[in-house]
């Protein structure tokens, strides 16, 4: 197993020089080679800068963003960074594909931080991730967070504070392995865009999202595209009278039998088109109270929603 700890030295006094690492986040990471002599990348480069050393294997080395390891096997890597020198963590570990599970073990203040774009994007082998630890009160973006983790199959977030999140788009997007997201806890008041959230999450069974406050949300494209195996979702508190774009909101959702859109108020939306498209086994969809005095486009909207006797 390949495992990511990263944890804080939390020492107030920031002005103590005995301990040299006193004022410094400290990153212990595995990565594993399959072949001797490979090159693997280790954090994005953009963060090299912000090393203050770095060792591999007990030995200090000039900060690079790649390492040549010699030998199969795992290898452990340490990182010092100073506090205050990441705003960021914007693409973080993007790319790192022999990255295996990442478990933030200690208390991660991240109170200057305010975007986790892309942070694991394309990490297409992590299969473990434990960021219960991870301090996320200011970070205002999680676009695309866990964009393309196709090997994910377990995730724990169910402590982070999202009240100030603007963006949640692609955040689980293409997670193809997980079956469980617990974001019942999620506070989305300043979320403007979830397109793509739980796009091609296949393997969803079941999503809680009836705590989600949508008031300010204004695309839900392709929010729950492709979940395939989705068998219920209740949407009827989705307050909609902000949202422009509903296109492929539902698409090929091929397990629902009913959908409750009773509530949404659509009067700003634009577009719909492939909405329901590929329901299979939808029976029911209310969708009485819709207002579609501004929509452009209902293409395909019901297309292929075989066993639809009413709406």
């Amino acid at each position: 197993m390949i495992i990511l700890i990263i944890y804080l030295n939390l020492n107030k006094d920031e002005n103590n020089d005995k301990n040299e690492d006193a004022n410094k986040y400290s990153f212990e990471l595995v990565y594993y080679s399959d072949e001797e002599n490979e090159t693997i990348s280790l954090i994005n480069a953009s963060f090299i800068e912000s090393i203050y050393k770095m060792e591999i294997n007990n030995e200090t080395i000039n900060p690079h963003s790649k390492y040549l390891f010699k030998n199969k096997g795992n290898h452990k890597v340490y990182f010092y960074i100073k506090k205050n020198r990441i705003k960021s963590m914007n693409s973080m570990f993007k790319n790192i594909t022999k990255l295996k599970s990442v478990i933030f073990y200690s208390y991660i203040d991240t109170n200057i931080i305010i975007d986790m774009e892309d942070m694991f994007n394309e990490c297409n082998s992590l299969n473990y991730i434990n960021l219960n630890n991870l301090d996320t009160q200011s970070i205002t973006s999680m676009k695309g967070m866990f964009n393309n983790c196709e090997s994910l199959n377990t995730i724990i977030i169910s402590n982070f504070n999202t009240e100030n999140i603007k963006d949640m788009s692609y955040m689980f997007n293409n997670c193809k392995n997980l079956t469980f997201i617990n974001v019942t806890n999620f506070k989305t008041g300043n979320v403007k865009n979830m397109s793509n959230i739980f796009n091609n999450c296949i393997s969803l069974t079941s999503i809680n999202v009836s705590n989600f406050n949508t008031e300010n949300v204004k695309d839900m494209s392709y929010m729950f595209n492709n979940c395939e195996s989705l068998t219920s979702i209740n949407v009827s508190n989705f307050d909609t009278v902000n949202v422009k774009d509903m296109s492929y909101m539902f698409n090929n959702c091929k397990s629902l039998t009913s959908i409750n859109a009773s509530n949404f108020h659509t009067q700003n939306v634009q577009d719909m088109c492939y909405m329901f498209n590929n329901c299979k086994s939808l029976l029911s969809v209310n969708i009485s109270n819709f207002n579609v005095q501004n929509v452009q486009d209902m293409s395909y909207m019901f297309n292929n929603c075989e066993s639809l006797t009413t709406i």
